[in-house]
């Protein structure tokens, strides 16, 4: 186990810096190791908070490249080992009147430790390991109500519903099934970090032929993109146009912009304000699939997925929204692919893989 904290009170860069300690086989916890430079810097760096797969982190820093104040970084954790965490989240209902105050208790069946997953509002989450077994026990006023042993299996994702639990089945319910449907925390409403929104838009790829940037056709999923910010002027959103690797990397700029600004087009014919609209083109930087194979060779069915347009949210409205882009195959994804990839300000930079 590893405990991230910050503090003023140890060997600092300046203000509060990022510690890391981690509990040794005696069950002690080794000293405060200061987790250094790009991360920590000369002025305030807080709330770490690494994501259940280990692979990525957020915190937030006080940074001169910044956009005032403290803002939030996402970072990748490199050669990083995927833990073996997967959190479940699940939801409390009660047919009428308020929930009644609810002890969950998460045991573990090899160690037999136990611990209290505190609901807030009628939801909860607890973090469980793959390969592990647990008994999950809630009670209401002394009273056991709910009991179940669940297996989490070696190959869980890191988020996963559980399910929703009447915490009084006393209490009649016409026409009432309980189900996956029935809770409020929509899987799709959950980012793979756990971080929950008011809506979602699943954005299918929107992919086009190589060396083509034509009028977007009736697109659904555009269709209520467009009606989340007609109804939400203050959120703004950046269109983000890319290519494959073939070609020259001044031409894919241009024609990262055009295919950015068809879609653009069509947003705007579907009546969301200009405003709300930022273009930007990055060429063939920042591929999320390879474009040759290992012998060098060009592979046309994974560069099909360069060629798109994916979406940015700069500034979110007065309800929040997640957007979500359809995967792409396994054997096609580029590794080192970053969803917040900063754009080059050169715009020759080309990609060799």
């Amino acid at each position: 186990q590893t405990l991230y904290f910050s503090s003023k009170g140890h060997k600092n860069l300046g203000g509060f810096d990022i510690f890391k300690s981690e509990l040794d086989s005696n069950n002690y916890w080794t000293p405060a190791k200061n987790i250094g430079f790009p991360i920590n810097s000369v002025d305030d760096d807080l709330y770490y908070f690494p994501t259940p797969d280990g692979k990525r982190a957020y915190f937030s820093s006080f940074k001169g490249s910044g956009f005032g104040e403290s803002d939030i970084y996402m970072m990748v954790i490199p050669q990083a080992i995927e833990t073996n965490i997967s959190i479940m989240y699940g939801h409390l209902t009660d047919c009428e009147g308020e929930l009644p105050d609810a002890d969950i208790i998460i045991t573990d069946k090899t160690t037999g430790k136990y611990y209290l997953a505190s609901p807030k509002n009628d939801k909860f989450i607890f973090v469980t390991k793959k390969g592990q077994s647990y008994n999950i026990s809630i009670e209401v006023s002394q009273e056991e109500i709910f009991n179940e042993d669940i297996a989490i299996p070696e190959d869980a994702p890191s988020l996963k519903f559980y399910k929703t639990i009447r915490l009084d089945p006393n209490i009649p319910c016409d026409d009432y099934t309980v189900n996956e449907s029935d809770t409020i925390l929509d899987p799709k409403l959950i980012d793979i970090e756990g971080n929950t929104y008011n809506n979602y838009v699943e954005v299918v790829n929107i992919l086009f032929q190589y060396g083509d940037a034509t009028k977007i056709k009736e697109n659904k999923n555009l269709d209520t993109l467009a009606w989340f910010l007609k109804n939400n002027v203050e959120a703004i959103i950046e269109v983000r146009g890319y290519c494959d690797a073939r070609g020259s990397a001044s031409g894919n700029y241009k024609l990262g912009l055009e295919r950015a600004n068809r879609v653009n087009d069509y947003l705007l014919s579907k009546g969301v304000s200009e405003t709300q609209l930022v273009v930007s083109s990055f060429g063939e930087e920042n591929p999320i699939a390879i474009n040759k194979n290992k012998d060098g060779t060009w592979n046309p069915d994974a560069q099909n997925y360069n060629r798109r347009v994916e979406f940015k949210i700069i500034e979110q409205g007065n309800t929040s929204l997640l957007i979500w882009v359809a995967d792409i195959p396994e054997e096609y994804k580029y590794e080192h692919y970053k969803i917040n990839y900063k754009k080059n300000p050169k715009n020759n930079i080309e990609t060799k893989y």
